[in-house]
């Protein structure tokens, strides 16, 4: 089989779960013999794979304001590399789409989901210490989601950070986070790749750049993009 083969002195079986390479119906010699490809094979199994798949539906997506009373704490990650060199940004907006602060941060070496939490953490942190106790938390990674939103796993990677984030939401006020489409978070992704280019730790941002301001705008007037 080929996942025995591959890998001098070491079959790939022994690196990932075990594979039958029956499951896809398709073997080399079925893609590549006698110095040709042969895609017929491949390309139908693929096919066949799709056909199951169910039809994706286009769907439009916009900044949502928080209801009177709340503030809305939106928050992104960028990563040139995983892991690698990367950065996290986020800001803070009232009912009526007014900017009230926003940060970025760099981190020099992290994982992608590490520059989520860190966003989580310094965002939660920001909204905190400015007085705001009423906090919807938007952010588009499910992955990020799932982590702060169950408890802590003890043994987890990145478990100082979750106990972080977890002590502030215990805190006495009001947090709830919820998941948008990257489409909808472009203003804490432009602070995120700020973040990227930066090499601060972290900078709180009193009043947004040009560039920041168009898509600003950009929500204000509930531009909608389309995500299939």
């Amino acid at each position: 089989m080929w996942y025995d083969k591959w890998l001098p002195g070491k079959p790939l079986c022994q690196l990932v779960d075990y594979v039958d390479i029956h499951d896809l119906q398709v073997q080399v010699e079925d893609v590549f013999k006698d110095g040709a490809v042969k895609l017929s094979r491949s390309l139908s199994c693929f096919s066949s794979l799709a056909a199951d798949l169910p039809p994706r539906v286009a769907r439009t997506v916009h900044w949502i304001a928080p209801p009177e009373g709340c503030v809305a704490l939106n928050m992104d990650w960028s990563s040139h590399e995983n892991p690698g060199p990367s950065g996290f940004g986020g800001l803070l907006r009232d009912h009526l789409d007014n900017w009230l602060k926003g940060f970025y941060g760099h981190l020099v070496f992290s994982e992608i989901i590490q520059a989520e939490l860190f966003a989580i953490r310094f965002g939660l942190l920001l909204a905190w210490e400015e007085g705001y106790r009423n906090i919807i938390c938007w952010i588009d990674s499910m992955l990020a989601l799932s982590l702060i939103t169950a408890p802590v796993p003890k043994f987890h990677k990145y478990s100082s950070i979750l106990e972080g984030i977890a002590r502030l939401v215990h805190q006495k006020w009001n947090v709830t986070f919820k998941h948008i489409l990257r489409e909808g978070n472009s203003c804490a992704d432009w602070l995120a790749k700020l973040g990227v280019q930066n090499g601060s730790t972290f900078v709180m941002v009193q009043e947004p750049a040009q560039d920041l301001s168009l898509l600003l705008d950009t929500d204000d007037r509930g531009v909608s993009f389309v995500r299939l």
